[in-house]
């Protein structure tokens, strides 16, 4: 039987050889599971010409440990850079892949950020990146439903009668992993570097550097203002907020649409407290918002409602709100916290003065019916 020597005793690992490989998946199996159950899987990646390496890891399967314990994230990457390692032996230079399930996937995510250059990419499935409150109760006792893991009879099946896997046991050496993971994701996994190009001096970390919904920002910039200006759903909507009664006279359902848009930006702005709590900030803590909804009602009247000019001064109060951190940190100007914090609101509110005064003020005018309610004539 093959097994990866460890400190921790040895490791029982499975290879899924195709005849021809063109790509080696590297995986990590999650809790109560061994490799054993993924026999269909090596299978059909080998159909396709991929190789598949698993190992058990420890107190799972084969493999020695008490039932359910890892170890630590620092052992089961072990574990996988010997497989990694036996992979690159059997066949040099071919694409490696690393995947893992549920707590594999933990572990995958920590190694892909240690190593971003070793694999060609990356897989996880079922990975819990963010707290579970349940994962840190004081009743470390764990027993997982098979229903809430799959809903494939063959799987469940496994689950239920294959003598080594299981639902149940002690969850504290996977709690005290998962704890250290989630402060580890919380400050790193949110970064989405684009290889090369992030690298470049200077503006490659500010462009290529950032945050998945910041480029997601940018798109949904681009996909609204071709909605509103350039599809026929997006013309019926902008008429029912010009003229309520003409759009209605013509058979539109002004009301309907309305909440249709309203739910919209009511998922925007979700994603914009989700941003806020797991990547800007990555922690949660009561009026965290500091006033930001205020700002955003006040951006949207200083793009004239227009989704370039409103993308363009959410990024204009994002750079004056980071200038005065790095001001203050900086210590080049002694001038009180409390004024500096300021700045962003100060700047805003100079921009709406513009805009309201002179002849600025027919240029941004608000759609006609807005903040109207609509009732259909009789």
């Amino acid at each position: 039987m093959p097994f990866i020597e460890h400190p921790r005793g040895r490791a029982y690992y499975r290879h899924w050889a195709a005849a021809e490989p063109r790509a080696a998946v590297i995986f990590l199996h999650g809790f109560g599971e061994h490799t054993g159950l993924y026999h269909r899987y090596g299978f059909a990646l080998n159909a396709a010409g991929i190789d598949l390496w698993a190992v058990d890891q420890f107190g799972h399967g084969l493999s020695p440990g008490d039932r359910g314990d890892f170890g630590s994230i620092e052992d089961s990457s072990g574990l996988a850079d010997t497989l990694t390692e036996l992979a690159e032996g059997e066949s040099p230079g071919l694409p490696l892949i690393a995947q893992g399930h549920s707590f594999g996937s933990v572990v995958t995510l920590f190694r892909l950020l240690d190593q971003p250059r070793r694999y060609r990419a990356g897989v996880i499935s079922g990975a819990p990146l963010v707290p579970i409150p349940e994962m840190l109760d004081t009743d470390s006792s764990f027993d997982l439903d098979p229903g809430w893991l799959s809903a494939d009879p063959f799987y469940l099946d496994s689950l239920e009668n294959d003598p080594l896997a299981f639902v149940d046991a002690d969850g504290l050496p996977l709690a005290r992993e998962l704890d250290k993971a989630w402060d580890r994701f919380g400050s790193e996994l949110p970064k989405l570097a684009v290889p090369g190009l992030s690298d470049l001096p200077g503006l490659g970390p500010l462009i290529f550097g950032q945050d998945l919904l910041v480029y997601l920002s940018l798109a949904m910039t681009v996909a609204v203002a071709y909605f509103l200006s350039r599809s026929r759903s997006g013309l019926i909507l902008r008429a029912c907020g010009e003229s309520d009664i003409s759009a209605h006279a013509i058979g539109y359902r002004v009301i309907r649409i309305r909440y249709v848009a309203v739910l919209f930006g009511g998922a925007m702005s979700g994603l914009g407290g989700a941003y806020l709590s797991l990547a800007a900030t990555p922690m949660w803590i009561e009026n965290m918002t500091a006033g930001r909804g205020w700002i955003a009602l006040a951006l949207i009247a200083f793009g004239s409602w227009r989704a370039w000019r409103i993308c363009a001064g959410a990024y204009l109060f994002g750079g004056v709100t980071i200038l005065q951190l790095y001001v203050q940190g900086s210590g080049l100007l002694h001038v009180p916290s409390q004024i500096m914090s300021m700045l962003p609101y100060l700047a805003t509110i100079a921009l709406l003065a513009v805009i309201a005064s002179g002849s600025w003020r027919s240029r941004f005018d608000a759609p006609a019916c807005l903040g109207k309610p609509f009732s259909p004539p009789a």
